[in-house]
């Protein structure tokens, strides 16, 4: 079930190759590998021992997936540059960028002041409690507000500053004087024409923050830098020296700009705009996504599209970049053991779809392949707007999958044993079923499973029904 557990895999590996399996042994072996370079260490172990332990087990794996070949050494280069800010990069390639802008990505963070937001506040809506108490109101045809009430001291206004996403969802924040912006928890939901209680949504029962009588409060739980800013924000940092609370930290720019996912490129600015001739690697900013190993490109869209990645300081305070190449974290990731059950479904597939990362680094495409997220989706299409999944093939969904599977495209209904052009002859049908947990919807899973089982499908189905709220 957990397959990225790299212990269990050279484990298999070992039994394999004692019985002589040596073809599973060599996948497992690779497999190990990937997993020992993108997981952290076992809870309980300190990182100086499994760090050495870490480089003993990939030295015993690549024997056994590379016979022969010695482990290259693991150098560090560390080399700094600067960034430029995406301003710098409007000018060229200008579509690409004006692309970029239409993005949800791009609308992840935005003042609200000239910002088109999804809810309607020209008219005062109130909510109320069990008991049938207002506690909120929400309006504000000029300047959008929440209102709570306060026992003892009335309502208490805050000012509507920041509006948070621009497509399935949006969430509202209101910015104090200190810097630090509180996420209400009634959010808008453009899918169901409704306000609902996000926290209340993603919380358990015992949430203090899921009360939305409890948001004057102001406590770390609904602080948008602690717990949105690392995902939603760009070049985001701690700025006082030796004050390590998350709330006070600034970003460079609201929502995700180019050098989040194109690396730190102030030096390449700097060339263009020098005129100079210049030559660049794969792996030196601006990154060129089709240049990149798919393992590397995967991992930066894991940035942020990998729930279980784990974070730690940069000597600077960088909290979701790095100035030193590569440009961007290698995030070490827990393993799917580590979480609730409630994130798995009973077959190990992932039910919430903050997991979609790691649910696309177990499939064969990625594993025995060279997929990597673009090679599906196109984080700045110049279609935006009517394409918010960011297609790469809007219009004919199947060339994602045809584009190396071309073999099938001449044999379809060989291939799906239903007409070609029924719903049951699409590849994500079949191969993506929707039973991800999204903003009030179901999202395909990104497992990409090889033989699909509706039975496990079917499953999956029965346990969300029942999951605990």
């Amino acid at each position: 079930l957990f397959s990225e557990n790299p212990l269990l895999l050279i484990a298999l590996a070992r039994a394999e190759v004692l019985q002589g399996e040596r073809g599973r042994a060599k996948s497992d072996a690779r497999d190990a590998l990937l997993w020992l370079s993108v997981v952290a260490g076992p809870l309980g172990i300190p990182a100086e021992e499994w760090e050495a332990t870490r480089r003993s087990l990939k030295e015993y794996a690549r024997r056994i997936a590379n016979p022969g070949e010695k482990e290259p050494p693991e150098t560090e280069t560390r080399s700094k540059n600067d960034f430029a800010g995406s301003a710098a990069c409007l000018p060229c390639p200008e579509t690409v960028c004006q692309s970029w802008r239409q993005t949800g990505m791009a609308k992840m963070l935005r003042p609200s002041e000239g910002t088109r937001l999804l809810a309607d506040f020209t008219r005062v809506l109130e909510f109320r409690d069990r008991a049938g108490n207002v506690e909120a109101r929400i309006g504000g045809e000029r300047k959008p507000y929440f209102e709570f009430w306060i026992a003892g001291a009335g309502w208490r206004r805050y000012p509507v500053d920041y509006a948070i996403g621009s497509k399935w969802q949006q969430a509202y924040a209101t910015s104090l004087r200190d810097g630090r912006l509180f996420v209400f928890p009634l959010q808008y939901n453009a899918m169901s024409g409704q306000w609902l209680n996000y926290w209340q949504t993603i919380d358990p029962p015992s949430s203090s923050r899921a009360r939305v009588s409890h948001f004057p409060d102001l406590t770390e739980a609904t602080s948008y830098q602690r717990n949105c800013a690392v995902c939603h924000t760009s070049q985001l940092r701690l700025t006082e020296p030796g004050n390590t609370s998350m709330e006070h930290a600034a970003f460079r720019e609201p929502g995700i700009n180019c050098e989040m996912c194109h690396g730190a490129s102030a030096g390449h600015v700097a060339e263009m705009r020098s005129g100079k001739a210049f030559q660049r690697g794969a792996a030196e900013p601006p990154f060129r996504f089709g240049s990149l190993d798919h393992v590397e490109a995967t991992l930066i869209c894991g940035q942020c599209h990998r729930q279980s990645v784990l974070r730690n300081l940069g000597g600077g305070g960088e909290m979701n970049f790095t100035p030193e190449s590569p440009f961007f974290t290698r995030l070490p990731a827990r393993t799917s053991a580590q979480f609730s059950p409630r994130a798995v479904y009973k077959d190990g597939r992932f039910r919430e779809t903050t997991f979609i990362g790691e649910a696309f680094m177990r499939s064969t495409c990625f594993l025995r392949g060279t997929a990597q997220c673009a090679s599906c989706h196109n984080p700045h299409p110049a279609n935006a707007e009517s394409n918010p999944v960011s297609f790469r093939f809007q219009q004919d969904p199947d060339r994602m999958c045809l584009q190396c599977h071309a073999g099938i495209a001449e044999q379809v209904s060989t291939h799906t044993r239903q007409a070609v052009k029924s719903q049951g002859s699409r590849c994500a049908a079949c191969h993506m079923p929707p039973i991800m947990n999204a903003l009030g919807f179901r999202a395909a899973s990104h497992q990409l499973s090889d033989i699909p089982r509706a039975d496990f499908v079917a499953e999956s189905a029965w346990s969300r029904a029942r999951a605990p709220a």
